[in-house]
């Protein structure tokens, strides 16, 4: 939230996994527009919280609090890709490109088909389609490519 460097001091940042734990990503995104650069590029990933993969966790979380089990739930914050998007622009970046991933998750495969030595093909083939296909709702993660802009909304 209060990143140890000057405003304008990088071309570029990676930001992965990161504003999904914060109380509030708008500050985050608000502290990763200062320290880029004018023009500078961010990539940001997320959890979507539309994914279906995402919707099994709280299915279940939900049954178990109906029958008075306790069942943990993932506890990251998520967010639908759209509203990352718009944090992002109000924030003062242009939104390039959004891209889902992780539609079909890899490590249940795994699972599944623990001594399976094509599995790994497999998981690389349906990663490259999903990646093509790019249905945002399914995915249960997505990446943002945004540069800075020269002035923030509404100033």
């Amino acid at each position: 939230m209060d990143l140890p460097f000057h405003g304008g001091s990088f071309d570029f940042v990676l930001c992965t996994e990161v504003l999904e734990h914060l109380p509030d990503p708008s500050k985050g995104t608000l502290e990763i527009q200062r320290v880029l650069k004018k023009g500078g590029t961010a990539l940001i990933s997320m959890p979507n919280l539309i994914s279906i993969f995402w919707l099994f966790d709280r299915i279940k979380a939900e049954a178990g609090r109906i029958s008075g089990v306790t069942t943990d739930i993932d506890p990251h914050m998520k967010y639908p890709f759209w509203k990352i998007e718009g944090i992002l622009r109000k924030a003062g970046f242009d939104v390039k490109a959004v891209r889902g991933t992780y539609m079909i998750p890899s490590d249940l495969l795994f699972r599944l088909f623990p001594r399976n030595k094509n599995i790994a093909k497999l998981v690389y083939a349906l990663g490259r389609i999903e990646w093509k296909i790019n249905i945002k709702p399914l995915n249960a993660f997505f990446f943002v490519l945004a540069t800075k802009r020269d002035k923030m909304e509404g100033k």
